[in-house]
């Protein structure tokens, strides 16, 4: 045992290390939650046998500071990085308390334990691509692929994040029958003897009993209370912060990160005393002083999460994508008694079941939405273009790769497509149950032309300026389903919204000046090419529409209007409402303008003809039989 001691190798004069190693740096913002995420999915990735779920341990424990292997050394260590850079207050400082922390009589640690997993394979035989070597002395190297969950090769960092010493611990016992354990400390270099200051050492030690810093032969056990009889890799973080929450952050972050795989029993976590399984799940879900904190969205995505994924009142939707592989879409439907329930976005789930990013709000009617990837080929695109957290996917990391960028970007895009679209039809099946049939411009008197009002079901003719009553158009914002809304970036932190302007519906009664009306749509496909010359789409504003139901079994409808314009080759639109900002457009399947059969293209009514002063009144037929709220739009070309 007099062999066992940490050792830090020299830089052989070359490059020094700054103890804001990029790596550590990359979870500094939420240690504790990176941890959980971190050792669940390493844990799943390394999985004995898939017929039962892999269970982990969290637990604390003090431990005598004589009890810490090598710690005088390491102390010693610490204080030469110290002295080193004490001058410089960015370094010093937490070098310093980093000494302190070491020189404690009596020094808290975390151990986190798996079970039903090989181990850390590669333990007994060094080899340079086994996971014992990947996670004890690789940066930025790894050989994960398909469906594993992590694939940057830093991820280990998040465990020394959560160390007051940066110091780990890594013990295991293999399905190969391998044992073994190896100390890692990531300081930052410091002179190696005071007889050569140009010479550095690395940054990184380890407690070993080898010149080559290989494993030792035996298991590590610091906790007393604790022993292990199977295999499966133990954690030793010293150092461990245990002054705030710890339990209730990690047991969060678990069911933000891992609440498919617990559901679907592939993971079992217990945090202190707590257990989280499947079993357990319900009961947690209703402990108050769990949920009892100020993060109020990430507790809202929890609780919809679980009722997605445990199918209560939600639609389920199988899509295959191209020959990558198939996606699975929850989503769930939200009346007015539990509207804030609903979080508005889909969460993006991987395997290993693990919450990747979101779709941002692409709808006001609430709603929930879970979109499930669990594929080799569709993980593997999205694996490599994954950042270091796993929160997101950024297509810029393949800028050197054309065409894998291009599949992968067309893999997303149809991903982003089948969900919006379902999401979609989910919501406007359903929210036609509570609206009425109002236009989204001002109401007109009847126009009767022989027609009585005994002929016609008139719902709800309210006056407005412009705006149905129940809509709030923010016109700062594009809606979701502008037709130019396929520029979303999946390189945000989030999938959203792009910034625009929504289409002008304050349609203005200003008859004097009919032109002012006139405005260009938004959007790139609004120009059409002719052989003799290029017409603009506008939008003719300043009419008033009275749109009303005349048999709502069979989806026909009536919209009265008199024209303020002398236009050619006019086109008409209906868009759906929901209960705020969100809009879809009806497809029209006939319709007869003053009794003559108007042309249809593309759900609207094409080629119309209006006169300045003249009543129309168009008959339409729609897809539907329900009552809807409506806007109708006119356009012309010039």
């Amino acid at each position: 045992m007099n062999n066992y001691t940490w050792r830090f190798p020299d830089n052989g004069y070359g490059n020094e290390t700054g103890i804001d190693d990029t790596g550590v740096e990359t979870f500094k913002k939420d240690p504790v939650g990176a941890l959980a995420r971190e050792i669940c999915q390493n844990s799943i990735d390394a999985q004995e046998n898939i017929d039962i779920p892999v269970k982990l341990e969290f637990k604390t424990f003090s431990l005598n500071r004589n009890k810490i292997p090598g710690i005088n050394r390491l102390s010693e260590e610490i204080k030469k990085c110290y002295e080193y850079k004490k001058d410089f207050e960015k370094e010093g400082k937490p070098l310093k308390f980093m000494l302190k922390e070491s020189l404690k009589d009596k020094i808290t640690c975390l151990r986190i334990s798996d079970f039903n997993t090989k181990g850390l394979i590669g333990v007994s035989s060094n080899d340079k691509n086994s996971p014992f070597y990947l996670i004890t002395k690789a940066s930025g190297v790894s050989n994960k692929e398909g469906t594993s969950g992590g694939s940057k090769g830093i991820g280990k960092y998040a465990a020394f994040v959560n160390s007051k010493i940066n110091t780990v611990f890594y013990s295991t016992y293999t399905s190969e029958n391998e044992k073994g354990s190896l100390g890692v400390a990531i300081l930052r270099s410091a002179p190696v003897s005071d007889n050569d200051p140009d010479l550095l050492s690395q940054g990184t030690g380890y407690f070993s009993n080898s010149i080559k810093n290989t494993a030792n032969k035996y298991e590590l056990n610091l906790d007393k209370n604790y022993e292990r009889d199977c295999y499966g890799t133990d954690i030793y973080i010293i150092g461990f912060d245990d002054s705030q929450n710890w339990e209730n952050e990690i047991t969060l972050k678990i069911l933000e990160s891992f609440m498919g795989a617990i559901i679907l029993n592939d993971l079992e976590v217990t945090v202190g005393e707590r257990i989280i399984n499947k079993e357990t799940l319900p009961s947690i879900m209703e402990d108050k002083k769990l949920f009892n904190i100020t993060r109020k969205k990430m507790v809202k995505e929890i609780k919809a999460q679980y009722e997605l994924l445990t199918g209560k009142d939600v639609k389920e939707k199988n899509v295959d994508i191209e020959e990558y592989g198939q996606i699975k879409i929850i989503v769930k439907k939200y009346g007015k008694n539990d509207e804030s329930k609903a979080m508005q976005r889909c969460v993006f789930i991987r395997y290993p079941y693990m919450r990747i990013k979101h779709l941002a709000k692409t709808s006001y009617l609430p709603y929930s939405a879970i979109c499930i990837i669990n594929n080799d080929e569709i993980n593997k695109k999205l694996r490599l273009i994954e950042n270091a957290q796993h929160t997101d996917w950024e297509i810029r990391r393949l800028d050197n790769y054309k065409e894998e960028k291009n599949i992968t970007r067309k893999i997303l895009n149809r991903i982003k497509e089948e969900v919006t679209k379902f999401i979609e039809e989910i919501l406007i099946e359903s929210s036609s149950e509570s609206v009425n049939v109002e236009s989204a411009a001002m109401y007109l008197p009847s126009v009767k032309d022989g027609e009585t009002q005994t002929q016609r079901q008139e719902m709800n003719e309210t006056r407005t300026t412009g705006k149905p009553k129940k809509v709030k158009i923010n016109t700062n914002q594009k809606s979701f389903y502008d037709e130019d809304f396929n520029t979303m970036d999946f390189e945000s932190g989030d999938i959203g919204i792009d910034d625009g302007d929504a289409r002008n519906i304050n349609h203005s009664n200003d008859e004097s000046n009919p032109s002012d009306g006139e405005h260009e749509v938004n959007g790139q496909n609004n120009i059409i090419e002719g052989k003799n010359s290029i017409l603009k789409k506008i939008n003719l504003t300043g009419m008033s529409y009275k749109n009303i139901v005349l048999e709502k079994n069979k989806g026909i409808y009536e919209i009265n209007f008199v024209s303020l314009y002398d236009k050619d080759n006019c086109e008409l639109e209906v868009k759906l409402f929901g209960e705020g900002n969100d809009k879809y457009k009806l497809n029209i399947l006939e319709a007869t303008c003053n009794g003559t059969k108007c042309n249809i293209q593309n759900g609207n009514i094409t080629n119309l003809k209006i006169s300045k002063n003249n009543k129309y009144k168009i008959t339409y037929i729609v897809d539907r039989n329900e009552t809807f709220s409506s806007e109708v739009i006119m356009y012309a070309y010039r």
